[in-house]
């Protein structure tokens, strides 16, 4: 103005509300909290969930990609579900975040070397084909870097469902697939959605 020029002019936008009403942010969905259109993905496990047939069958296909090895990666995007998992990384020492394991394999209690040494940070029950409250605090508790081992009394298998749903965008969750192997999963926007929408298509029906 005091060289002769337009004003810029000044235009208040109000913020684009996220499904809870809360203001949308680009952290949040870096942070793998929310998607573009507003949808919160921790919504979904804010109620213990027992998974029908429909869904158990769902998430027993590889969700992600079978490997046979692990790339070096840093430490704070790795998350190992399962003890055959958690003891690949362990014995190869290859970092990661947390590591969540339940002392059994293919559902079988069995002793390790490697995983029966280890001293949970957390202890938490989950009975087979759920995700309790506890168990998505203990993994809420883990990513804010309060855990790096979780033991659950019960069945660890679906903590990698919530993990997906939980973790940062661009993360790596691990776990192991009975007679296949262990499967990768990078996580974006796309797997959460389709994770969401997995958990949530029998409420819809």
């Amino acid at each position: 103005k005091e060289r002769g020029l337009s004003e810029l002019p000044v235009r208040v936008c109000g913020y684009f509300l996220d499904e809870l009403g809360n203001p949308l942010h680009s952290a949040a969905i870096r942070a793998g909290l929310a998607n573009r259109k507003g949808r919160v993905y921790g919504r979904i496990l804010r109620n213990a969930l027992t998974l029908s047939p429909k869904q158990r069958e769902f998430f027993g296909e590889p969700q992600g990609m079978l490997v046979s090895e692990v790339a070096q990666k840093p430490e704070e995007s790795v998350f190992a579900v399962g003890d055959a998992t958690l003891e690949y990384f362990i014995t190869r020492s290859l970092p990661y975040q947390l590591g969540v394991y339940d002392k059994k394999r293919n559902r079988t209690a069995v002793s390790s070397t490697v995983i029966d040494v280890l001293q949970p940070d957390i202890e938490v029950e989950n009975a087979p084909g759920s995700i309790s409250l506890k168990l998505v605090r203990a993994l809420e508790s883990a990513l804010q870097g309060k855990a790096r081992h979780i033991f659950v009394e019960g069945e660890e298998d679906l903590a990698a469902v919530a993990l997906v749903l939980l973790a940062p965008l661009q993360s790596f969750v691990y776990y192991g697939q009975s007679c296949r192997g262990m499967i990768e999963v990078r996580v974006t926007e796309e797997v959460k959605d389709r994770f969401y929408e997995a958990l949530n298509s029998d409420r819809m029906s």
